[in-house]
């Protein structure tokens, strides 16, 4: 698939991704931000598609080409994609090699295309190297970043890139997409809501699986007893911070919709918001307190990460207190 084949979501990003393509006229290098779901490296990689190609129809992929072949292999050599180690950083070591193949000339291509998926993982040395490329940009080379952190990006970085925001896809966007799926049309009405526009948890709601263990996250927000941190799934600084978003987006579903017992969705005994009925008996203003104090805890972890697991606890504290 290819960008131009594309035809529910960010219908505005289309037009403007097209516009570059038909003028054959790029910035030196875009920042795609937004937060997890919403399409950005989606979009990055099936554009890169119709970039690459070498006999573009109205700006689409003919599908024929050398380039395009090579692009369904994932081994263009006019592309490199680089993305977070297991340590969850990009070092200078990778950006030293993205360097010698940015100064080299495109194979097939019109132009080489290089993209930095979660560029908020750059280490400070690696940021400081990829800026010497954006200061200094050649003509056969051109650049997407992406990231859900537009913070955790040096503001020179930022500003030196051409910025393209996602916001999600509509509820409607995500049903139209999931009936492609599925024909189950409670649970699809349940999952567009309950995904608040993040298209990549709303194909993984769609498994009984993923489901399950999605609301063994979410109950570990209502666990009673002391020692919760040890029973998180996860540490890394980025897991803890998208369980959060899962933990922001529970409290608003239930301030939304478990707390109104006259709602359609409570009555009809939606998978997540059911679950947890008894907390019908929590009273609304505390919901919205501790909403805010999610929000509050996410920009600490972003920004304090020798405190990490302190702060966790400290949240984690403020979530029993609340419920109990």
């Amino acid at each position: 698939m290819s960008l131009s084949e594309i035809s529910i979501g960010h219908p505005s990003i289309l037009n403007q991704l097209n516009t570059y393509l038909r003028n054959r006229r790029f910035p030196n290098a875009m920042l795609f931000f937004g937060r997890k779901g919403s399409g950005k490296s989606f979009f990055a990689r099936q554009w890169i598609v119709d970039l690459l190609c070498q006999s573009p129809d109205l700006g689409k992929a003919c599908g024929q080409c050398k380039s395009c072949i090579l692009s369904r292999t994932d081994h263009h050599p006019d592309k490199l994609v680089i993305e977070p180690d297991d340590k969850q950083s990009i070092k200078i070591e990778t950006i030293r090699d993205m360097q010698a193949f940015y100064s080299l000339k495109p194979v097939y291509a019109e132009k080489k295309w290089i993209l930095i998926e979660d560029a908020h993982q750059l280490t400070l040395e690696a940021s400081q190297a990829l800026l010497k490329n954006l200061e200094e940009p050649n003509d056969s080379s051109r650049f997407i970043l992406t990231t859900h952190h537009l913070e955790g990006l040096l503001p020179t970085i930022r500003s030196r890139c051409s910025l393209i925001p996602f916001h999600g896809y509509s509820e409607e966007e995500i049903k139209q997409l999931l009936r492609k799926k599925s024909e189950d049309t409670i649970l699809i009405q349940e999952i567009a809501i309950i995904a608040k526009g993040n298209i990549k948890l709303a194909f993984q709601l769609l498994d009984p699986v993923f489901r399950e263990e999605y609301e063994k996250l979410i109950s570990l927000f209502f666990e009673v007893g002391d020692h919760l941190y040890e029973k998180l799934p996860m540490k890394a600084k980025d897991d803890l911070i998208q369980l959060l978003h899962c933990w922001e987006d529970t409290l608003l579903d239930l301030i939304k919709y478990g707390l109104s017992k006259q709602s359609a969705l409570f009555k009809n005994g939606a998978w997540l918001v059911k679950k947890f009925q008894p907390t019908a008996a929590v009273r609304m203003e505390k919901m919205l307190g501790l909403q805010k104090q999610l929000v509050q805890y996410e920009k600490n972890l972003q920004s304090a990460n020798p405190y990490m697991t302190s702060f966790t606890h400290c949240l984690l504290a403020d979530i029993y207190h609340a419920f109990h």
